[in-house]
């Protein structure tokens, strides 16, 4: 009768623990169904910040691209606008040392026009 006691209070006991590992089983997959959920919710919010950066980080790239291809145009009209400028300046230099070439061969020449002039008078 004892050991039917000892057996019956085993029985007990095991159930007992079998309800509390039931009951802890319970208790973690229910924690684990919420981890996964916050995972799933914390995966979905940095998805939406990963392409939120990477199309803010193409309209950088593209708003870069547009400045520095206007920069360079702007240089390059700057550029072509000096060489143009040069040009006229150097056309302008010959222009000068002929007429004053040729101011000092009429004033040589002017004496003996005077009175050529004079007569035509």
């Amino acid at each position: 009768m004892a050991d039917m006691t000892q057996a019956e209070e085993r029985r007990l006991v095991a159930q007992q623990e079998a309800a509390s590992v039931t009951e802890n089983l319970a208790a973690s997959t229910a924690a684990l169904e919420r981890h996964r959920q916050t995972l799933a919710s914390k995966q979905e919010a940095l998805r939406k910040v990963e392409d939120d950066l990477r199309r803010q980080q193409e309209a950088l790239r593209v708003a870069q691209a547009e400045a520095f291809s206007s920069a360079a145009q702007d240089l390059s009209r700057a550029r072509n606008e000096i060489t143009s400028l040069d040009l006229q300046k150097q056309g302008n230099v010959v222009r000068l040392e002929k007429l004053s070439a040729e101011k000092i061969q009429l004033e040589k020449n002017a004496p003996g026009w005077k009175p050529a002039f004079t007569n035509c008078r």
